[in-house]
């Protein structure tokens, strides 16, 4: 039996490693949506909506292999369940986007990196708790760390 201490430890290391991959995919997503602003010409919402679909994709191989890979979901459940997330996640980010560049006249590439900061703890949770169910049963090892679910003896 891992102790409560060791719980949060392996917490807090998912956590980490969940949030290494959510920035690698928000620099992808900013790339392109520059990409498409500045060299495609495309409207920044449209442009954000076909970056974030990319970003998060390559988000989800992420963390599906290096965090959340001892889920007991199917592959084809946990890919509708993290584009479910992903969907609610996109519409409030446009959201978010727009609101920052119409009512407080920001730049687009700075409300796409506001929006990205107020979501991901929601996403991550939604994730957490829907998409990835963990086995019951605690890890024993260091390699199962990420594997821990956080509804266990705390």
């Amino acid at each position: 039996m891992i102790s409560k201490v060791s719980q949060k430890r392996l917490k807090r290391h998912r956590f980490v490693h969940y949030a290494l991959s959510d920035t690698v995919a928000l620099s992808i997503d900013l790339i392109l949506l520059w990409v498409l602003v500045s060299f495609f010409h495309l409207q920044y919402l449209f442009a954000a909506a076909i970056a974030y679909i990319l970003a998060v994709t390559i988000h989800y191989q992420t963390i599906r292999k290096h965090v959340f890979h001892g889920s007991i979901r199917d592959p084809f459940h946990l890919y509708s369940y993290f584009i479910g997330v992903g969907v609610l996640g996109l519409m409030s980010t446009l959201a978010i986007m727009g609101a920052a560049v119409v009512f407080i006249n920001t730049d687009y590439l700075f409300a796409r990196v506001f929006a990205a900061v107020s979501i991901i703890p929601a996403t991550y949770g939604l994730n957490k708790a829907v998409t990835f169910l963990m086995p019951q049963s605690l890890p024993t090892d260091k390699e199962s760390y990420c594997n821990l679910s956080d509804t266990h003896g705390i």
